[in-house]
């Protein structure tokens, strides 16, 4: 784990970076509460250890903590139904498919077959792309963000992911939480950082499950960090305005390659129960056909 604390023009910015889930559980555990803000005694509706059932669906933060450090389970058939149904809405990989000759194939040759030459079958070949794809997810939403349109949105980042994958790309998955406060004379960000899967590794959807679908890894889990962060204006009413898509663009100064996935309404996620309605609306706001075809209609 990395603290680091520096200035961004006129705003204060106090960073996290985890190399993983585990050491950033570690550290929400052992944190001490940064009481000249939160205290505890006057804890505010969004405390992590007070916020209601309704609004982050455990329990409890302990609750929390043991989805994430042992895994979600509930609803897990349904979000692997529904990344079926999106992956029916992309299209054959064709463009990253090159054709061989060989004694076996999908299709046959004709001008080779009354040449008799054995070698008279078309086959599929994978041809890889060897482009890296950096997918950032800003899992800050606002406070009247549902569970749905959480939920919907992990299950359509996983079937993106996987193909990109399929079209020969290589992806590095961020997830991060980057809100802003306005103070006097300044402003202060909270970021925070883990980078859940490197570009030369599988996607564990198990892994990613909690912190891509269930309410409680912000709500719960990284509002901790909020209320734990050395920052020098006072959180404790609103937890921070969440970043909107051109901020976080000009925070991390992304690239044109780099797909950004801000709060599920921005993205066109409404929790719809007719998930390809949030499919479409979320491919033209990440522009998906700069890599791969999509459909359209």
């Amino acid at each position: 784990m990395n603290i680091k604390k520096y200035n961004k023009k006129d705003t204060h910015v106090v960073e996290y970076y985890f190399e993983n889930i585990d050491r950033f559980i570690n550290y929400i555990l052992n944190a001490e509460i940064n009481c000249i803000f939160f205290n505890k005694d006057e804890l505010s509706s969004n405390d992590s250890r007070k916020s209601k059932q309704e609004f982050c669906k455990t329990s409890s933060f302990d609750e929390a903590v043991r989805l994430c450090e042992y895994g979600w389970n509930e609803k897990f058939d349904r979000f692997l139904y529904l990344k079926s149904e999106i992956d029916k809405e992309f299209l054959d990989i064709e463009n990253v498919i090159g054709r061989k000759k060989d004694i076996v194939g999908f299709a046959p040759s004709v001008p080779d077959y009354v040449h008799m030459n054995p070698n008279n079958m078309l086959r599929r070949v994978f041809v890889p792309n060897y482009s890296i794809i950096n997918i950032y997810v800003n899992i800050s939403c606002p406070y009247e963000t549902s569970s749905r349109e959480i939920y919907n949105r992990g299950a359509i980042i996983i079937s993106i992911i996987d193909l990109l994958e399929k079209m020969g790309y290589a992806v590095n998955l961020v997830l991060f939480k980057l809100a802003f406060i306005t103070g006097r004379g300044f402003d202060e960000a909270l970021l925070l950082y883990f980078n859940v899967k490197e570009e030369n590794e599988n996607i564990n959807l198990k892994k990613v499950y909690f912190p891509l679908c269930h309410p409680s890894f912000l709500r719960r889990l990284c509002f901790r960090v909020t209320e734990v962060a050395p920052l020098r204006l006072d959180w404790s009413d609103t937890y921070g305005e969440v970043a909107s898509r051109k901020q976080i663009i000009d925070f991390f100064g992304l690239k044109d390659t780099d797909i950004i996935f801000s709060f599920p309404r921005e993205m066109g996620i409404h929790g719809s129960d007719d998930i390809i309605s949030d499919l479409k609306r979320c491919l033209k706001n990440i522009n998906l056909e700069r890599f791969v075809n999509v459909k359209n209609d």
